[in-house]
């Protein structure tokens, strides 16, 4: 983990920890376990194979769109809506 100011919870667009292309944003150390945000770009028409989360996932899809699938529930396709 980098070096964090205590209590700081904005990251600008520039911060962040490198984890092999993946940036981390946000420990969840520094929220007493409550969230942690990492920044993971896709190259498009990656397909991931199934897996679990074992904690809630949230995504926010910046450009592009995407497919998932939850659970048994048939893949839903999430796109990206103005800002």
């Amino acid at each position: 983990m980098g070096e964090r100011i205590k209590g700081k919870t904005l990251v600008a667009r520039d911060e962040g920890d490198d984890a092999h292309g993946v940036t981390i944003k946000l420990y969840s150390e520094e929220t007493n376990g409550a969230i942690s945000i990492i920044e993971q770009p896709f190259e498009p028409g990656l397909l991931l194979p199934p897996h679990v989360h074992q904690n809630d996932v949230w995504l926010y899809i910046v450009e592009g769109t995407m497919h998932a699938r939850v659970g048994t529930r048939p893949s839903r396709r999430h796109r990206v809506v103005g800002c």
